[in-house]
């Protein structure tokens, strides 16, 4: 019969959070990510949501140059001024210096988290149609997804086969399409869409 109050005592127990910590809305940092700092008590008034603040709350290492905004009371959310760097892990830091509004008690600083993003990858390779009149069994297209907007004439000089003596054969770049890749839905849509 002892067990019985033991569990209620476990049940009733709530759990408390001292520190700030950081909501990212995908398992890594993307182009489309959010990213807020939630705190655990108001530390803004009503008269700065949806504005961005006027001191610096985050400091995020590497750089990644955005805003913060006001979101709710406890929420402060960060949007990039551009994409985050591929294959790159970010630390998160809270400033020193800021204060909760309900009791003014200072809100702990330092490394709040660390959060990575994709490394550069394919992301889909397949064999072209073999009843293409141009097939061959080496022709292979490969599909790359890079982390923003790339023009494909920027990027041609970059992509190459290289032969294992260090010949190298520039390839064919163009921008995917649904059509092109013969699997509808397979990529989504494109960063800037």
């Amino acid at each position: 019969m002892r067990a019985i109050p033991v569990l209620l005592a476990g049940l009733s127990v709530t759990v408390v959070s001292a520190a700030p910590r950081l909501h990212v809305s995908t398992a890594t940092l993307q182009p489309e990510s959010v990213v807020e700092l939630v705190l655990d008590s108001a530390a803004a008034g009503g008269e700065v949501m949806g504005k961005p603040t006027r001191t610096d709350w985050l400091v995020i290492e590497p750089a990644w140059p955005g805003t913060t905004y006001w979101k709710e009371p406890n929420v402060l959310e960060f949007r990039p001024a551009e994409p985050p760097k591929l294959g790159t892990q970010y630390t998160f830091k809270l400033k020193e210096g800021h204060r909760y509004l309900d009791n003014n008690a200072e809100i702990p600083a330092g490394v709040v988290t660390k959060v990575d993003t994709d490394p550069f990858r394919v992301d889909l390779a397949a064999l072209l149609d073999r009843y293409d009149g141009d097939w061959s069994p080496r022709t292979a297209s490969f599909y790359l997804r890079f982390n923003g907007d790339v023009s494909p004439e920027k990027v041609a000089p970059y992509v190459f086969f290289e032969a294992d003596g260090g010949k190298r054969v520039a390839a064919k770049t163009v921008r995917a399409t649904f059509g092109a890749i013969k699997q509808p839905g397979y990529l989504g849509a494109t960063w800037s869409e």
